[in-house]
C-alpha cells in the first residue's frame, strides 16, 4: 500500500486524485500592522497570491485544488500552488499589500501538506473537499508566519 515518506500513513486512492482544499481562516490580525495599513493574505500561486483577502476581515475562505499523485509506492502533491521538494510539499499563505498596483510580499505562512494525509480515506471514496480551520493571528498579535507544526493542522473531510 502506498505511503507518504514523511509519516508512513497508508492511503489508497486513485493514482491522480484531484483534491479541493479549503482553509477556513479566522482570527485575522487586522489590516494595520508594523507600519502597513492595507495588509492582505492569500494562498500563494507562483509569486502572487491566488486570492487576496483583507487581513481586517472577520473570516476568510481560501480554496485551491491540488493533485495527489502516486509514484514509486509513495504519494506526492502537485499543482501551481504547491511548493517544496518531493516528500516535503506545502502551501504558502502570503501576507502583503498592493503598492502602486504591484503585490509586495511581507511574510509567509507554510502549511505542510503531509498534515493532510491522516484525513484522506483508506479506501477510494466519492470526491470530497478537505477543510482546515486556522487562526491567522500569531501570539504577539501579528500575522501568523513560519512553518506551522503538524499538531496545529487538522484537516477534515467536508462536502464539495
Amino acid at each position: 500500500m502506498p505511503t507518504c515518506r514523511r509519516c508512513c500513513w497508508d492511503v489508497s486512492m486513485a493514482p491522480h486524485e484531484l483534491l479541493t482544499l479549503r482553509i477556513h481562516a479566522h482570527t485575522l490580525p487586522g489590516a494595520q500592522w508594523d507600519g502597513h495599513t492595507a495588509l492582505m493574505v492569500g494562498l500563494q500561486q507562483g509569486s502572487e497570491p491566488l486570492y487576496k483577502v483583507d487581513a481586517g476581515a472577520e473570516t476568510a475562505l481560501l480554496q485551491v485544488e491540488v493533485r495527489l499523485v502516486q509514484s514509486d509506492s509513495e504519494y506526492d502533491f502537485r499543482g501551481p500552488a504547491v511548493f517544496g521538494p518531493r516528500g516535503g510539499r506545502f502551501l504558502y499563505l502570503a501576507w502583503g499589500e498592493e503598492e502602486n498596483g504591484e503585490w509586495k510580499l511581507i511574510r509567509r505562512t507554510k502549511i505542510p501538506l503531509v498534515s493532510l494525509l491522516p484525513a484522506l480515506p483508506q479506501q477510494e471514496a466519492a470526491q470530497t473537499a478537505y477543510g482546515l480551520s486556522l487562526g491567522l493571528t500569531g501570539s504577539k498579535g501579528d500575522p501568523l508566519c513560519a512553518s506551522l507544526p503538524l499538531h496545529m493542522l487538522h484537516w477534515k473531510p467536508e462536502p464539495l
